[in-house]
């Protein structure tokens, strides 16, 4: 059984998921609110603490299966829809206590939207004519962010290592007599220390690896590159402002890059780490080989 919320009833409905037979449709524009008012089954009670009202059979993102609305004795389900307008779309509303248990007979998927996400990426704008000396210059960039923040006060209390793993992605190219360039695939592997000691000030370091490289074209190399530590809190954050930071990226002692990075995920009580890490780096891996790339890695 699904729980849905009267919020997430309206934003179903906005998203076109409900099944519209049993639901209010969009009145023309300029025209009032249509409003269905749910009313209760007769015989149909779950005891003091509340009553089921009107069933009915719909669909719920494509699955098949039976709505139902609890609500104190005396009062109503609804579902609102307002007219659109020229500046936006139908608005919906809904009151009560809804539920949407899937017909397991047909083993439907029933999928609950998920705020805590993650993207990360790279794009390539094609330059429309050579530059002044005759190359033609391509405009490369790669990008990273998530739905929820991860705060500075998030982490506060936070204590242990927590380990990240997901799929990195972007860009290399190659010179010399093996000159090539084109897209790969790779593996990002961090973790996130919480153990600094806070009563200086302190929230602790991130750090990991980009390896497992595998280009467009089917070549695996042995490509490695070491995320080396970044403080946790970079540049002073905020209470209000998301936890990010940046490091560079070595080879022994040497500095072939830099990379960064923003913690996500939904806060809660206790000690509850963020569930991703997604970030960007760049680096030149020899004289010959650059790569830029983007992860996404969750624990």
């Amino acid at each position: 059984m699904l729980t849905l919320t009267g919020t997430e009833m309206a934003a179903a409905a906005n998203d076109g998921l409900l099944d519209p037979s049993d639901f209010p449709q969009p009145p023309e524009p300029g025209k009032a609110t249509k409003t269905y008012t749910y009313a209760l089954d007769e015989g149909d009670t779950s005891g003091t603490s509340g009553q089921f009202f009107k069933k009915f059979t719909g669909t719920f993102h494509g699955a098949t299966g039976t709505y139902q609305c609890t609500e104190a004795a005396g009062t109503s389900c609804t579902v609102s829809v307002t007219a659109p307008s020229t500046v936006q779309g139908a608005i919906y509303a809904a009151t009560g206590g809804w539920t949407f248990t899937p017909d397991l007979k047909n083993n439907p998927q029933v999928i609950a939207q998920d705020a805590d996400h993650m993207r990360f990426g790279w794009w390539l704008n094609d330059p429309v004519k050579a530059a002044v000396g005759g190359e033609y210059l391509h405009d490369a960039q790669v990008f990273s962010g998530g739905n929820q923040a991860f705060t500075v006060a998030m982490i506060t209390g936070l204590h242990g290592k927590v380990s990240y793993e997901g799929p990195a992605a972007g860009l290399y190219a190659v010179t010399g007599d093996d000159a090539a360039y084109g897209e790969f695939m790779a593996t990002a592997k961090l973790t996130a220390d919480f153990g600094a000691d806070e009563t200086t000030g302190g929230h602790g370091s991130v750090s990991g690896s980009v390896g497992s490289f595998v280009r467009d074209d089917g070549v695996a190399n042995d490509w490695a590159l070491t995320l080396s530590q970044a403080d946790l809190v970079d540049g002073g954050g905020t209470d209000a402002t998301g936890t990010t930071g940046s490091g560079n990226i070595v080879d022994g002692n040497k500095k072939i890059g830099g990379w960064d990075y923003a913690l996500f995920g939904p806060g809660g009580t206790g000690n509850v780490p963020p569930t991703g890490i997604a970030g960007t780096f760049d680096a030149q891996i020899d004289k010959n080989t650059a790569v830029a790339g983007a992860f996404g890695a969750k624990r």
